[in-house]
């Protein structure tokens, strides 16, 4: 009996976060204002009708830690092609400058200056979303994941191809 429930929890746990969310999002859904790490800022929505990756991290969570050089690889493979937004959560500003800096990450990353929308707003860190030109969350991941494998570069390219 005991095995059963260790086994449940343990596929309860791996599942978490691996179904894709169908779910629309209206340019207002995306209205999350930003600040990056040079004091610029930006409003999501306005990259409402590209193909969005948006990763929310912090410096302090392993599990971010252990996903970034795979979210770079991908990241310097899409970079003028689909918008990217890396947005770090519950943390100084300067934290997040020098991680990036001493790790070598060249991504752009954000702080959050306004309320995350709620159809948008992480459970957990690291969270990532990857959303069409037309507002459809076509994954949405809680949790690491190797991002340079053969179905994340599929789904890029199929997303960037529809108009």
């Amino acid at each position: 009996m005991r095995k059963v429930f260790l086994f449940s929890l343990l596929l309860l746990f791996f599942s978490c976060g691996t179904k894709s969310e169908k779910i629309r999002l209206t340019k207002e859904d995306l209205n999350l204002v930003l600040t990056d790490l040079a004091g610029n800022h930006t409003n999501l929505a306005d990259a409402y009708g590209e193909v969005i990756f948006l990763n929310y991290w912090a410096s302090w969570c392993p599990p971010c830690r252990a996903e970034m050089p795979s979210v770079q690889q991908l990241y310097h493979h899409y970079k003028d092609q689909i918008k990217f937004v890396f947005i770090s959560l519950e943390e100084p500003v300067e934290d997040s400058k020098n991680y990036l800096e001493q790790g070598g990450f060249s991504f752009p990353s954000h702080q959050v200056e306004s309320v995350i929308p709620t159809k948008i707003k992480p459970a957990s860190l690291p969270t990532t979303l990857i959303i069409s030109k037309n507002g459809t969350v076509e994954l949405k991941k809680g949790g690491a994941r190797d991002w340079n494998q053969k179905d994340v570069y599929e789904l890029l390219d199929s997303l960037i191809q529809k108009k």
